[in-house]
């Protein structure tokens, strides 16, 4: 392993453009690769996001393995049946987009393995993500998606105290049709958009911020973030439906479940070290279910999954 150290410049600005400057005759897409795989700190911190913003005099310092074709750096919670499920981290974009060149598939391909996303997660969203291996994965998953029969669930930090309905419960049913993105990547709530609904669940508050249990019932770009802005309480650190930036994006997908063949398979990640800094941050106190590890995936025999509520 080679190690590389250097000061950023003030003409870097982004992460990916330091690390491509820093270490001679590396690529900006291997940069980025190696962001993705958490080789790089900065000022002693492990930086997983490609376009952080690095200040001028930072210290960087790159781990250059015997290469970039090293084993995925993110957990495998199941590999078999046909699919692999992962545990994606913040700032690894499920496949290649003009923002982001490193992600989760193509570290799949680098180990020359396909792999098909059959859902995706944000950039920054952190979790349970699963990809197909063969096409007959392929076309079960999708469909079970396409019908609504997996059971999402989602944990969530959000700005605000939220309250169900007269404030009377804990629980808040999000019914609000949904515009794609624009040419800014921003969806909105329209009554011309597609069927959208969000089942919220309250599971802790304190007096600035409430942790949510969240199923999306239907799967919609951005779904859950537009849904929790339409709330009023916009996700911690989502600068694009909220307010500011923050260190973590607070939605953590926690659970993915389903019956294939009369056999419940059922993933769960969980909590990245980041979430639960940031749920403590902000004064809420983790359920015991959550504050527990996770087992990686299994699968058991079930009758046949309805599809799931909030």
């Amino acid at each position: 392993m080679t190690r590389h150290a250097f000061t950023a410049l003030a003409t870097d600005g982004r992460l990916d453009l330091a690390v491509a400057r820093g270490v001679a005759g590396l690529s900006r897409r291997k940069a980025r690769t190696l962001i993705a795989q958490g080789c790089v700190f900065v000022d002693g911190a492990r930086i997983r996001v490609q376009a952080r913003t690095v200040k001028a005099g930072a210290r960087i310092e790159v781990s250059v393995d015997a290469g970039i074709d090293a084993a995925p750096a993110f957990p495998i919670l199941h590999d078999g049946d046909g699919v692999v499920v992962v545990d994606k981290p913040a700032g690894l974009a499920t496949e290649p987009t003009r923002q982001a060149a490193t992600s989760v598939t193509e570290t799949f391909r680098n180990q020359r393995r396909a792999a098909t996303a059959i859902h995706r997660l944000d950039v920054d969203t952190t979790g349970v993500l699963l990809l197909a291996i063969d096409e007959n994965a392929l076309r079960v998953w999708s469909k079970l998606f396409h019908d609504q029969q997996v059971e999402r669930v989602y944990t969530a930090i959000v700005h605000g105290i939220v309250q169900g309905p007269a404030g009377a419960n804990d629980d808040v049913l999000i019914d609000a049709p949904l515009l794609p993105p624009d040419r800014s990547g921003r969806a909105r709530v329209g009554v011309v958009g597609k069927r959208a609904i969000t089942g919220v669940h309250v599971l802790a508050r304190s007096a600035t911020a409430s942790l949510l249990r969240v199923i999306p019932e239907t799967g919609r770009t951005h779904q859950i973030r537009v849904h929790l802005a339409h709330l009023g309480h916009p996700l911690i650190g989502d600068h694009r439906y909220g307010e500011g930036r923050a260190a973590h994006l607070g939605l953590h997908a926690r659970s993915l479940a389903a019956v294939v063949d009369n056999r419940r398979f059922s993933f769960c990640a969980p909590l990245p070290v980041a979430f639960v800094d940031a749920a403590r941050a902000a004064g809420l106190a983790l359920p015991p279910e959550l504050s527990a590890g996770s087992s990686p995936g299994s699968d058991e025999p079930s009758s046949p999954l309805e599809q799931s509520g909030p």
